[in-house]
């Protein structure tokens, strides 16, 4: 008889830690995969945000009246908010040059009639800047420009 012990894993031993440890490994890459994408989409919404939230800030700080008349087709030359109405292009800045990197990104300002507010009655707009995204969703933001008594 022999009387010595062997030691080591027998062939199904190790099939069976080769299994669980490759389950195991795709559970998490998917998770990690999954985890990756949401980020990336997360931050495509926050650059449509800043987007819309930099136009709109440009607009507003504009005089709701145009102070010579007409309207300015050049971007850099826009004086009052209604010289914005109607935009519906690529990203650009306040010059009117297109951002190199956001041309996935589109931006439509649109103006409504004029309300009044308060009494004595102010005369109000409410400007909207949306930005549609990479992914097609569209993010919006407004805001009432007024005359300043």
């Amino acid at each position: 008889m022999n009387s010595r012990r062997q030691s080591g894993l027998t062939l199904i031993e190790v099939t069976v830690a080769i299994v669980v440890i490759a389950t195991a490994a795709a559970t998490l890459l998917g998770l990690t995969s999954t985890l990756a994408t949401r980020s990336a989409d997360a931050l495509v919404a926050s650059q449509a945000t800043s987007i819309a939230s930099a136009y709109l800030s440009e607009i507003v700080a504009k005089p709701y009246d145009d102070p010579n008349g007409g309207t300015e087709t050049d971007r850099a030359a826009y004086d009052d908010i209604g010289d914005y109405l109607g935009i519906d292009s690529v990203i650009r800045d306040s010059r009117g040059v297109a951002v190199p990197g956001l041309g996935g990104y589109q931006v439509e300002v649109v103006l409504s009639g004029q309300v009044n507010f308060g009494a004595p009655a102010v005369p109000a707009r409410l400007v909207t800047v949306n930005v549609t995204d990479l992914l097609g969703q569209r993010t919006s933001l407004g805001a009432y420009k007024t005359i300043h008594p």
